[in-house]
């Protein structure tokens, strides 16, 4: 996944996004945390893109993972 600077399209707050890599969606490092986190706190292994409407729910892979959310 890529990196680049603007505005998270969850929490609003302006820094550097980052991509899965699976699709173009991309989020701030702590969205990306919690969401990982939550996915994983509800015995979720296999998730994808936090955009529920316009995304095809891509995987998020665990290499990304690994580089967000060490």
């Amino acid at each position: 996944g890529g990196t680049e600077e603007g505005v998270c399209g969850v929490c609003m707050e302006e820094g550097e996004l980052y991509s899965s890599g699976m699709c173009a969606h991309m989020y701030c490092r702590n969205c990306w945390q919690d969401y990982i986190r939550s996915e994983l706190q509800n015995g979720r292994i296999f998730f994808g893109c936090m955009d529920e409407h316009s995304c095809v729910k891509a995987p998020v892979l665990a290499t990304f993972v690994g580089k967000v959310a060490p």
